[in-house]
């Protein structure tokens, strides 16, 4: 490797604050919906859908679960790639990354709909930090996007 390029990958490799505050962002997010779905499933907070009556009732349990999986999967997933991925300055993290602030506003999109049809939700409130973090996020990640890859986009 030639000094140009030696400099260029210390450039690369050198993590800006602003990812790192990312980082431990993503980390409290994971921890934080984690934590959400565990105590609402543990304290039966979320019936059975046996125990519901209607359809719209069952439909929206079912609603639910189905957030539950989603969120099991695709945001267990795109947060934890997002936080490797990013402590580590590579192109996969930030793809992560982005995809998990999508999440981020698809999923308050919803609650703040369902919120604002029935009642205003701790979770609203709570997760609507998330959600405004995903959006800087994405800014602050594009702005230095060319920091994750050897080439620019």
């Amino acid at each position: 490797m030639n000094g140009k390029n030696v400099g260029r990958a210390k450039y690369l490799s050198k993590r800006p604050l602003g990812v790192t505050v990312i980082v431990i962002f993503n980390i409290l997010g994971w921890i934080t919906t984690e934590g959400m779905w565990l105590y609402l499933h543990a304290t039966r907070q979320i019936p059975e859908i046996a125990s519901m009556n209607s359809f719209w009732e069952k439909s929206y349990i079912g609603l639910v679960n189905g957030f539950t999986v989603a969120d099991a999967i695709w945001s267990n997933l795109t947060l934890l790639l997002a936080i490797f991925g990013l402590w580590k300055m590579k192109p996969w993290g930030w793809t992560a990354a982005m995809m998990a602030n999508a999440i981020w506003v698809y999923t308050m999109t919803c609650t703040m709909v369902r919120d604002l049809s029935v009642k205003i939700t701790f979770g609203l409130i709570f997760f609507s930090i998330f959600a405004l973090g995903a959006l800087a996020s994405t800014a602050y990640l594009w702005h230095k996007r060319s920091r994750f890859w050897k080439t620019g986009l």
